[in-house]
C-alpha cells in the first residue's frame, strides 16, 4: 500500500482518501440497489401491517370497552368537541 514512511499527516491523509473512496462506492451501490427494488411489494406489506395493527387495536378496545375516536371522513365535517379550541374568549355566535 504505502512504500515509504512519511509523517503522520501523510498517513492520515492517505487513510482519509481510502475511507472516502469506499464511502462513495458504498453509497453508489446503495443508490443502485434502492432504484432496483420493487417498492410495490414493500408498500403492500406496509399497508397490510398497518391494517392488522388497526384491527388489533379495535379488537382490544372492544374487549376493554374503550371507545376509539375516529377521524372525520371528509374535510367539511363538523369539528368534534375534542377538536374545539379552549384558549381565548368564547364567542357568543358559536
Amino acid at each position: 500500500m504505502m512504500t515509504e514512511i512519511g509523517g503522520s499527516g501523510d498517513i492520515l491523509n492517505s487513510l482519509e482518501e481510502i475511507v472516502e473512496d469506499e464511502r462513495i462506492k458504498v453509497a453508489g451501490r446503495a443508490h443502485v440497489d434502492r432504484d432496483q427494488m420493487d417498492m410495490g411489494n414493500i408498500n403492500a406489506k406496509e399497508a397490510e401491517q398497518e391494517a392488522l395493527a388497526d384491527m388489533a387495536l379495535a379488537e382490544f378496545a372492544a374487549q376493554e370497552g374503550i371507545e376509539l375516536e375516529t377521524a372525520p371522513t371528509s374535510s367539511d365535517a363538523a369539528p368534534s368537541e375534542c377538536s374545539k379550541t379552549t384558549m381565548g374568549p368564547e364567542s357568543e355566535s358559536a
